[in-house]
């Protein structure tokens, strides 16, 4: 292997991959080209579907193994997108390849492949990251991670991920997703980074410019143009990445499929069209490689505001409602219910101990209360006990083996357990429709030194997305990436001990969702 070749991944790709018959190349992909090149230790890519980027993850962790410059380790939202990717894409990237076929020797599964004189390995991380997959993924010491779709993983998959670095020279990280909803997952981390974009030329203003569908693309004519001089832009031009942040330690790039030749502008026009919310949330996430907030998904400080009363917490309470989430701290919302149906706040607040709850069921006079029943079981299930017929513990669940249910009561063990998804919705709804009312200094709650509500915060970190599932059925779930929502899951177990244990009556017709992060 020549020194050149060794030397950069985008010139052994040239040298040593086929695609579907035909030789690498980055025609009409001239955008990967720096991708490739670039070995910056920590790269994170926000892209649209089909943009190359799962071929450069290839590429660049054979490459590695290949050169001997490290063992390197995929990590899939679940096993079976592993399996898919590693005998769909990776198998066929070998047998096409006649030198890959004699560099790849020994071991050679779907799980783990010896190229060279190292390996790359490939889990699947669970939908929770936990049990099983924790135990596959402690079990590989790598040089380099490469986390796919990683807006669908568990936020605790990064952290084992570097654990799994912890005694190479080499360190590198890649994360790769198309995004879901703004601050999650990949987003997140793109914020963070120096945010590299796309910059091409126009060749009648020599305008440089990032290309945009909205700013870009002539949807009459289905045509590109300069965002400057209205004038037609070849969208497929030589260019060049430009960071917006280029003191930034973490490498980002934003892809969408505007720089990518085999897209076609007439089905991405379609596409920016439909009003379906899983449609538009798609055309966002998988088209223009964005994060989108449907409407109606999410709180706002403008909605908790309009929500808020003339009225302060009183103190005391009678016939009241009580929502307790539970974590290192005991978030609680507590509440009376109003002639008119109205839900009012009576107490907003977190403490440290169990003790402190026992006091306010005595206090607000609280009939019914529903806890989070996790993580401290036990000591939720003694809260219960010693509140029988007025406590539950709460499980969330993603199925329902009912399908004119949300919930369901055991009175016997004091629990409930309901659809988490739509346990959010309705108490979304509650704020959305002024249902739920707050105090006039709702925003003087949990405040920090700078007078910053972490309870407003909390309220509007968790937005809802529509997806689509396997069946082709369009689900909800509920994401909030690394920011806290306690008080937010805490009003949810409110709204659950009216609804499901002081009313008790079961909603018919409800559309299940599935379950999110």
């Amino acid at each position: 292997m020549s020194v050149r070749t060794q030397a950069n991944p985008a010139i052994w790709a040239l040298r040593h991959r086929k695609i579907r018959g035909q030789s690498f190349s980055f025609n009409e992909h001239e955008y990967l080209w720096q991708i490739y090149a670039d070995k910056h230790p920590f790269k994170v890519i926000q892209k649209s579907a089909q943009c190359g980027i799962s071929e450069f993850f290839i590429n660049e962790s054979f490459w590695l193994a290949d050169t001997g410059r490290g063992n390197c380790l995929f990590v899939f939202p679940a096993d079976p997108q592993l399996v898919d990717f590693s005998a769909g894409r990776v198998r066929p990237a070998i047998e096409e390849s006649e030198y890959l076929s004699s560099r790849v020797t020994g071991v050679d599964n779907v799980h783990v492949r010896q190229v060279g004189p190292r390996f790359v390995y490939y889990r699947g991380s669970g939908t929770v990251g936990g049990g099983k997959a924790i135990r596959k993924l402690k079990s590989v010491d790598a040089d380099t991670y490469y986390l796919d779709e990683l807006d669908e993983m568990s936020p605790r998959v990064m952290t084992l991920a570097d654990k799994r670095l912890g005694h190479s020279n080499l360190a590198w990280k890649r994360a790769t997703s198309t995004p879901t909803v703004p601050e999650f997952g990949i987003n997140e981390l793109y914020l963070k980074s120096d945010q590299c974009q796309w910059h091409i030329k126009c060749e009648h203003c020599t305008e440089w410019q990032y290309l945009s569908f909205f700013k870009n693309v002539n949807q009459d004519s289905g045509t590109f143009m300069c965002r400057k001089c209205g004038k037609p832009i070849n969208r497929l031009a030589k260019g060049e990445w430009v960071p917006k942040y280029p003191d930034r330690n973490i490498r980002g790039y934003h892809i969408n499929k505007l720089f990518c030749g085999t897209t076609n502008i007439d089905d991405l026009i379609d596409a920016s069209k439909k009003t379906a919310s899983h449609e538009v949330q798609e055309f966002y996430n998988s088209d223009l490689g964005e994060p989108h907030v449907p409407e109606g998904g999410q709180l706002s400080q403008d909605i908790l505001d309009a929500c808020r009363d003339d009225y302060t917490f009183p103190g005391r309470g009678r016939n009241c409602t009580m929502g307790v989430d539970v974590g290192t701290y005991l978030h609680v919302r507590i509440s009376e219910v109003l002639e008119d149906g109205i839900k009012r706040a009576l107490l907003v607040t977190k403490v440290r101990t169990f003790d402190e709850l026992d006091a306010f069921m005595k206090r607000y006079d609280v009939t019914a209360a529903v806890i989070d029943a996790l993580p401290e079981q036990r000591k939720s299930a003694e809260f219960c006990e010693r509140f029988k017929g007025r406590a539950y513990r709460c499980f969330y669940t993603e199925n329902s083996e009912s399908k004119t249910e949300w919930s369901k009561v055991n009175q016997e063990e004091s629990k409930v357990t309901v659809l988490r998804t739509v346990a959010c919705d309705y108490m979304l709804d509650g704020f959305i429709g002024r249902n739920n009312r707050l105090p006039t200094n709702a925003r003087e709650i949990d405040t920090d030194k700078k007078g910053v509500s972490d309870y407003y915060a909390q309220m509007c970190a968790p937005v809802r997305v529509v997806e689509m599932n396997a069946y082709g059925q369009p689900v909800a779930r509920y994401v909030h990436g690394s920011k806290p929502d306690h008080y937010f899951h805490a009003e949810v177990y409110d709204e659950i001990a009216r609804r499901v244990v002081l009313e008790s009556k079961p909603v018919i017709g409800v559309v299940f969702a599935a379950v999110g992060g």
